[in-house]
């Protein structure tokens, strides 16, 4: 994995999940920066998976025009993600606050792998 540094500048401003839903509805893209078991075992439907462990690898297919939003496990993960991103020319990229977490609590749609 990449060690990346919290990028400098001011914090960004995260939405929560019931806000990221609406933005998703308008047009927005979510990327899930979470590692490959924890995708396969849950995330939201047409989410870009994107793991932070290879970022910033893949930011370049991710539209330059439109809000992207980062989501992960807590929230922690895709903070990082999202400043890594603006730093690399995603003006509009943002963290999801709670990540899956909040997501889950607010019963937002989910597509989850059913346990052997």
């Amino acid at each position: 994995m990449m060690p990346f540094a919290m990028p400098a500048g001011p914090p960004l401003d995260p939405v929560d999940a019931a806000e990221a839903c609406d933005l998703l509805a308008a047009g927005a893209v979510l990327v899930d920066v979470r590692e490959a078991d924890e995708y396969a075992y849950t995330h939201v439907p047409g989410a870009h998976h994107i793991p932070l462990s290879r970022f910033p690898d893949g930011l370049d297919e991710l539209p330059r025009d439109r809000e992207v939003l980062f989501i992960c496990h807590s929230g922690v993960r895709s903070a990082l993600a999202a400043a890594i991103a603006r730093r690399c020319g995603l003006a509009r990229a943002t963290n999801i606050r709670g990540g899956m977490l909040a997501w889950e609590d607010e019963d937002l749609p989910i597509e989850r792998r059913e346990a052997a």
